[in-house]
């Protein structure tokens, strides 16, 4: 997952701050320049890896206060990846519904989140076009 990705879950969807410094790398004496105004030598300034059980939990939880995880759940369920299969026995190719690629996807904390930020990035896309189209009439 890109920063963009990581920066949508925090801010957008979990409602957390990305900290942000004016030195890059920040040295101990650098405040965040966000809501948080954490010192970064502080010990205090995290950022999260949306790679571990708690992050999809946070993720999931989130989705759930907001109502989006029955549209989520949808969304990566048309949106799977199926395989093409080659059945050794006749050499016919077909498509191969992932069923258990899927619920896998649903359980592997990168991927949950990986999904979640597609999933919020394509809406807010759908949001914007929305609007500007409404704006242009």
């Amino acid at each position: 997952m890109d920063e963009q990705g990581k920066k949508l879950l925090t801010v957008d969807l979990l409602g957390e701050c990305w900290h942000e410094f004016i030195d890059d790398p920040p040295n101990c004496f650098n405040t965040c320049l966000n809501q948080c105004r954490k010192m970064y030598g502080s010990g205090e300034i995290s950022y999260r890896t949306f790679a571990t059980p708690d992050d999809m939990m946070a993720v999931k939880e989130k989705l759930v206060e907001k109502g989006l995880l029955i549209p989520f759940s949808i969304w990566a369920w048309e949106n799977r990846d199926p395989r093409l299969v080659v059945d050794p026995e006749s050499n016919r190719v077909f498509w191969e519904e992932p069923y258990m690629m899927w619920f896998w996807e649903l359980i592997n904390p990168a991927r949950f989140c990986d999904l979640a930020q597609q999933f919020l990035r394509e809406r807010k896309l759908k949001r914007k076009y929305v609007k500007d189209s409404r704006h242009d009439r």
